[in-house]
């Protein structure tokens, strides 16, 4: 569980709307243990850690007199961000490998793909030159004798 940012809880509505989640979510979460919170007179406060906010560092922590933020506070609030940063670019760099390699992929089925296209209109041409040869007379070897009806001599 990240550090609290706060140093005291907020209402559940208020701990959905920093963390990004409903109601629900937050009272499943105080249920398993995996947020922290308390009850302030009748009313069951929430600590929000530091990696589960997702809003403004200005929402979350004061600023000093002159309106900046303390520098310490800064880069605790800024080091989560980093980090999900770093882990989208790798998500980023798996995806984009992922993404060639399936490209790849494609365009050898594509290529398989007119290869067999080719191979069936061959089969096609061979065919009908075939089916055209069958269909043409035959020479026939006995074609040089005359018809037979008979032996007529005289």
């Amino acid at each position: 569980m990240g550090e609290v940012i706060r140093g005291e809880g907020v209402p559940i509505s208020e701990a959905a709307r920093l963390m990004g989640v409903t109601e629900h979510a937050i009272r499943k979460a105080i249920q398993r243990n995996t947020v922290q919170s308390y009850v302030e007179k009748g009313r069951r406060m929430v600590l929000v850690p530091s990696d589960k906010v997702l809003v403004t560092a200005t929402e979350l922590i004061p600023v000093d007199e002159q309106g900046n933020l303390p520098t310490q506070s800064y880069e605790r609030l800024i080091a989560p961000w980093i980090a999900q940063v770093k882990q989208l670019q790798a998500q980023l760099l798996a995806r984009e490998r992922e993404n060639g390699e399936l490209q790849a992929e494609l365009r050898e089925a594509r290529r398989k793909y007119r290869a067999a296209l080719e191979m069936v209109e061959e089969y096609k041409q061979q065919r009908d030159e075939a089916k055209k040869q069958a269909s043409e007379p035959r020479g026939d070897s006995n074609s040089h004798l005359p018809p037979s009806g008979g032996c007529h001599t005289d």
